[in-house]
């Protein structure tokens, strides 16, 4: 999927929590800390069953955003931004999800 944008993400390791493993691979990918993680949802992208997705959403807390090696690019940008770039299939929707999910006050 290169020339698209996405989310950090991996594998867990060995005895490894989905919630420690989202950690992990956001601070490896991307340098940044975050507060407490919300579940959003699972889903397998191959749709065979052979891969399960687990989704979470965060607030900043730490870090400035830096590529790893798997990533071109790694930034903040405004949401308005986001309508114009290409992104990963069902990206949008779990982008929405996590604004709902994060800002339950918004009208």
């Amino acid at each position: 999927m290169a020339g698209l944008w996405s989310f950090p993400g991996g594998r867990l390791n060995p005895g490894e929590t989905p919630v420690d493993a989202a950690r992990r691979e956001l601070a490896e990918e991307t340098g940044l800390s975050v507060g407490q993680l919300v579940p959003l949802g699972d889903f397998d992208p191959t749709g065979k069953g052979a891969i399960d997705l687990n989704v979470f959403a965060a607030r900043w807390q730490g870090g400035e955003p830096i590529a790893a090696s798997d990533a071109a690019e790694a930034r903040f940008c405004p949401l308005q931004v986001l309508a114009d770039v290409p992104l990963t299939p069902g990206a949008r929707g779990w982008l929405a999800r996590a604004i709902v999910a994060l800002c339950p006050d918004l009208p």
